[in-house]
Order: structure tokens, then C-alpha cells, then sequence
């Protein structure tokens, strides 16, 4: 369940990386920068969907079958969700003022 945390950790960085370098090009315009960010999250994305690491925590769960391993693994689900979530609102809107990001919500691009 660790690797799950870690990777899901990891991909956000990277996209949300990526995107704040887009964000940064002042040369395009905020449709070019909508544009390149959506190429992003759409990668980020489906990395996590061909990702084995959930794969192989559902099957040590399984294997386990323990309910603290089930609760680890709807966990561990929620927050693979929760990250790509994140990562597409991230997409479809600019850095809020500050240098904020807003709080994850289903974006409907997923």
C-alpha cells in the first residue's frame, strides 16, 4: 500500500510541475496554456490508468483478505481517484493569485 501512496504522491508532483512550467511561458496565450496543461493531466492520467501498482495492491489485499488490508486498499482506491481528480481541476484552471491551488474536486474530465 506504500508504493500506491508514493506513486500517487509522485505523479501529482510531476503534473502539477509541468503545469506550473506551462503556466510560466509568457509567450502563449491562456488557450495555448489551457491547452498544454490539458495535454498534461490527459498523460498524467493515463499513466495512473496503466499503472500496476494498484493492480498489485488489489491483489495482496485479496491475499490478505485481513479487514485492515481492505481498509488500507479503499483507501489507498480513494486517493488514486482523488489524484487524478486533482490533477485534471489543475488542468482546467489557472494558479490562483498567491500561488494557491483550490481543493480537489471532480472535474468532469475524468
Amino acid at each position: 500500500m506504500h508504493a500506491v501512496a508514493t506513486e500517487v504522491r509522485e505523479r501529482v508532483s510531476k503534473a502539477y510541475a509541468q503545469m506550473d512550467e506551462i503556466d510560466g511561458i509568457s509567450n502563449l496565450s491562456r488557450e495555448e496554456k489551457q491547452h498544454k496543461r490539458c495535454e498534461v493531466a490527459d498523460h498524467a492520467i493515463w499513466e495512473f490508468e496503466v499503472s500496476k501498482t494498484l493492480v498489485r495492491a488489489r491483489e495482496a489485499a485479496r491475499y490478505d483478505g485481513s479487514p485492515a488490508m481492505l481498509k488500507a486498499l479503499e483507501e489507498a482506491e480513494t486517493a488514486w481517484e482523488r489524484a487524478m481528480n486533482k490533477i485534471a481541476e489543475r488542468a482546467g484552471r489557472p494558479k490562483a493569485p498567491g500561488g494557491t491551488r483550490s481543493g480537489a474536486l471532480i472535474s468532469g474530465r475524468i
